[in-house]
C-alpha cells in the first residue's frame, strides 16, 4: 500500500520571516532589561557626557558663556559616538544566537529555514540600531548645539552599530558559550580605540610599521577609523562657516606651504649640492626629485625631470633659477588668492557693525577650534618630513588631495581618489562601511566561521 501523504507543509518564506520576527520582538518587548538598557541607557549615558563636556573659555575676554567656536571637547564627543555605537551594537547581539541554540535545532529538525531566522533577527536588529543611535546623537547634538550635523552623525552611528551587531551575531553563532563571547569583546573594542587616529595620532605609532604618508594598514581595517575620520572631516568642511570658504582656504594653503616650507627647504638642499659635491648620495638626488615633484604642477613633472641633470653645476644653477621664478609666481598667485578670498567674505559678511557681527555669531555657532587644529594638524613639530627618500607635507591634511587612485590616503583627507574621480571623504567613508557591512553579512547569513572551524 501506498505511504500515506503527510499534511504538514514547509511554510514559504513570508510565514517563516514573519513568525520570526513577531516571536523575536514579543520576547524582546518582555524583556524589560533588554528594553532598558536598549532604549533608555543610550540617552541616558549621552546626556551625561555632553553635560561635561559642555565647556567654553575664551580668556582674551574672561568669558565662560558657551559657544560650540571654543569647546575643545567636540572631537572628544565624536569619539564617544562612535564607541557607544560600536559597544551598544556588539552587546544587544552576542547572545542572541547562543540562547536560541536548541530553538534553532528543533526548527531545522523539521525543515525550517536557518536563513529567515537569522535574517528575522538581524532585521529586529537593525531597527532597535536606528532608534538607539539617534536616541543617543539627538540629546548631544542639543546640548552641545552642533548644528547641521545630526543626519550625519545619526547615519555614521548607525552603520557602525549595525555592523557590530553583525558581529556580535557571528560570535553568538560561532562560540558555545557567553562567557566566551564577553571575553572577546574587550578585543574588539580595544583595537578600534588605539587604530582610530584620535587617541593615538598615526605619527606617532611604530614606524617600522606604519607609513608617515598614507594611514597605516591595519587601521584600514577599523570602522572606528573610517567613521572618525568621516565625521570630523564633514563637519569641518561643511559646517555653514567654513563651506563657502573651503575652496579659498584649500588653494591659500597650497600656495602658503611651498612659499614658506618647501622652496626653502629646497634651496638648502641645492646649498648642499654646491658646497659639498662628493657628500650627495643617490638619497639626496631621490629626495630632490621628490620636491621638484611636489612642487611643481602634475603636467611639469616630466618636462622639469627630462630636461634637468641635476648633478652638475650649471643644472643647479638652472634650479636655482627655477625656484625664484617659480617662488615669485607663487607670492603672486599666494595674494591673488588672499584678495580673492576677503572679496567672498565681503559678500557673505560686509564690513560693517552688522556684517561682522553675523560673522561672528554664524563662527561662534558652528565652527570649532579643537576641530580646526586636529584637521590641520597644528601641533605637529615638523611641516614637512622626510621619508623614503620622499618630502611629505605634514601641515593642513585637510587641504591636500591624496596621491593613491584607489582610495587610500593621509588621514583627514577632504577627498578621496578612485581612478579620476575625487569622492568626499565622509561619502566614500560611508560606502566603505557599507561593503563591509555586507561582507559581515555573508559572513554571518552563511555560518561561514563556523564552516571553516569544522574543516580544521
Amino acid at each position: 500500500s501506498n505511504i500515506p501523504k503527510s499534511a504538514y507543509d514547509i511554510p514559504g518564506f513570508k510565514k517563516q520571516f514573519t513568525s520570526f520576527f513577531r516571536r523575536n520582538l514579543i520576547t524582546k518587548v518582555r524583556n524589560k532589561e533588554f528594553l532598558f538598557f536598549a532604549l533608555v541607557l543610550p540617552p541616558l549615558l549621552s546626556v551625561i557626557v555632553s553635560l561635561y563636556l559642555k565647556f567654553s573659555f575664551q580668556p582674551e575676554i574672561g568669558a565662560e558663556e558657551y559657544t560650540l567656536l571654543t569647546n575643545p571637547n567636540i572631537p572628544s564627543f565624536f569619539f564617544m559616538c562612535i564607541l557607544s555605537a560600536l559597544f551598544f551594537g556588539l552587546i544587544v547581539s552576542c547572545e542572541d544566537i547562543i540562547r536560541d541554540r536548541r530553538v534553532i535545532s528543533r526548527e531545522q529538525s523539521i525543515g525550517l529555514n536557518l536563513k529567515y531566522f537569522y535574517n528575522a533577527k538581524l532585521l529586529f536588529l537593525l531597527t532597535i540600531s536606528a532608534v538607539q543611535t539617534l536616541l543617543f546623537a539627538l540629546p548631544g547634538i542639543l546640548i552641545l548645539e552642533i548644528k547641521g550635523s545630526l543626519l550625519t552623525l545619526w547615519l555614521m552611528l548607525f552603520l557602525l552599530s549595525l555592523l557590530s551587531n553583525l558581529l556580535g551575531l557571528i560570535l553568538s553563532s560561532t562560540l558555545k558559550s557567553v562567557v566566551a563571547i564577553y571575553i572577546l569583546v574587550p578585543f574588539l573594542i580595544i583595537p578600534q580605540i588605539l587604530f582610530s587616529g584620535l587617541v593615538v595620532p598615526f605619527d606617532n605609532l611604530n614606524p617600522k610599521l606604519t607609513s608617515q604618508k598614507q594611514v597605516p594598514v591595519v587601521s584600514e581595517m577599523m570602522p572606528s577609523r573610517w567613521a572618525c575620520e568621516g565625521l570630523i572631516v564633514d563637519f569641518f568642511m561643511n559646517n555653514k562657516y567654513n563651506k563657502p570658504l573651503y575652496k579659498y582656504n584649500f588653494n591659500e594653503s597650497k600656495l602658503r606651504f611651498r612659499l614658506m616650507f618647501l622652496i626653502p627647504e629646497l634651496n638648502d638642499l641645492l646649498k648642499k649640492f654646491t658646497e659639498k659635491p662628493d657628500s650627495i648620495t643617490n638619497n639626496d638626488k631621490e629626495l630632490l626629485k621628490s620636491g621638484l615633484m611636489l612642487l611643481l604642477e602634475e603636467n611639469k613633472h616630466s618636462v622639469i625631470l627630462s630636461n634637468f641633470n641635476p648633478w652638475t653645476k650649471n643644472s643647479i644653477n638652472k634650479i636655482y633659477d627655477l625656484l625664484n621664478e617659480t617662488k615669485k609666481t607663487i607670492a603672486d598667485e599666494y595674494g591673488n588668492v588672499k584678495h580673492s578670498r576677503d572679496i567672498a567674505i565681503e559678500k557673505l559678511y560686509p564690513n560693517t557693525p552688522e556684517g561682522r557681527n553675523k560673522m561672528n555669531k554664524i563662527k561662534n555657532q558652528h565652527h570649532n577650534l579643537a576641530v580646526e587644529s586636529l584637521v590641520k594638524n597644528s601641533n605637529t613639530p615638523l611641516p614637512l618630513v622626510q621619508w623614503n627618500n620622499t618630502y611629505i607635507q605634514k601641515t593642513d591634511p585637510i587641504y591636500q588631495i591624496p596621491s593613491s587612485l584607489y582610495g587610500r590616503a593621509h588621514f583627514f583627507a577632504p577627498y578621496k581618489r578612485l581612478g579620476r574621480m575625487l569622492l568626499e571623504t565622509y561619502w566614500f567613508n560611508v560606502t566603505i562601511l557599507v561593503l563591509i557591512i555586507l561582507i559581515s553579512y555573508q559572513v554571518f547569513i552563511y555560518n561561514l566561521i563556523p564552516k571553516l572551524i569544522k574543516k580544521h
